[in-house]
């Protein structure tokens, strides 16, 4: 992995990445290929974020809590993050975008890209306020439309604020998130934000192309998202979950955990693996677990 770095300690060598699983697309083998692309799916407490990167060039989903701010910062700054080419913000709530305010005053951000929604919490209008501050470009996207995300690598929204009626005059913003397909090559990834089971079903009922060789869990493993029928359409090989050591909510729900064993989906989480790390050439794909 590119900009990968051994520790010594005690005389002893640490190796933080462990080799853990590797899925093949296509049979064939690895070929000439140094611009591979990496997705890190941070292990950031309760929250989401997730760095990504390709011949030099990084992007966001998410950015975690306000709390894991510093974590978020030398994350990036560790591998060497100067300029992020684009940041999607999956729907407005502190655990997804709280981390705009480090992102935005100590990285250059070339472009935000989220679903439009507006709250009066504390955390949105801060996201507000440092978007305007440092005068940062932002585009609310629908389903339908692509993100060039990466060189070569592409994000299609396939379900937005509007896919799901909200009831009672009230909406559930996890149900807003911008959830959607990430493609290079034959690999692809499904991020689903915080979308739970509704949104689910309306992108099945849309017959939206979800298939996806990775799934990133819904709303950090809850037994409201990751519904039996979007997880057979996806049909994932491997699904990575994000949630916090002990957290109060008690995620992932183990109703989800069967779920996903059941479907033949290998597991990964934050909270027991640290960042998981994902590499592929657009053929194959190593997963591996980054080893604190």
């Amino acid at each position: 992995m590119r900009g990968h770095r051994v520790r010594k300690a005690a005389g002893c060598i640490f190796v933080l990445l462990l080799f853990v699983f590797i899925i093949c697309l296509t049979g064939c083998h690895f070929g000439r290929n140094d611009s591979k692309l990496s997705i890190h799916v941070l292990a950031i407490g309760q929250g989401d974020a997730i760095l990504l990167q390709r011949e030099g060039e990084f992007a966001l989903i998410d950015t975690g809590d306000i709390e894991h701010r510093a974590v978020l910062k030398q994350y990036l700054s560790d591998r060497g993050v100067h300029t992020l080419r684009a940041v999607i913000i999956t729907h407005p709530h502190a655990d997804h975008l709280g981390g705009m305010y480090i992102v935005c005053k100590d990285f250059r951000v070339q472009q935000v890209y989220d679903n439009g929604v507006t709250t009066g919490e504390n955390s949105y209008l801060e996201y507000q306020k440092e978007m305007q501050r440092h005068w940062i470009p932002r585009q609310t996207v629908h389903a339908g439309e692509d993100i060039d995300i990466l060189p070569g690598v592409i994000f299609h929204v396939l379900s937005d604020a509007k896919s799901v009626e909200s009831t009672e005059g009230k909406r559930n913003l996890n149900n807003t998130s911008l959830a959607g397909r990430l493609e290079y090559g034959r690999f692809s990834m499904f991020f689903t934000g915080d979308a739970e089971k509704e949104e689910e079903l309306a992108m099945l009922q849309r017959k939206e192309p979800v298939r996806s060789t990775l799934l990133k869990v819904g709303h950090h493993g809850s037994r409201t998202s990751t519904c039996a029928q979007f997880l057979r359409a996806v049909r994932p090989k491997a699904a990575i979950i994000s949630a916090g050591p002990g957290n109060s909510y008690h995620l992932p729900h183990e109703v989800t955990i069967h779920k996903l064993k059941k479907a033949g989906s290998r597991i990964f989480r934050t909270d027991r693996d640290g960042t998981v790390c994902i590499i592929t050439d657009g053929n194959r794909v190593n997963i591996i677990r980054e080893i604190q």
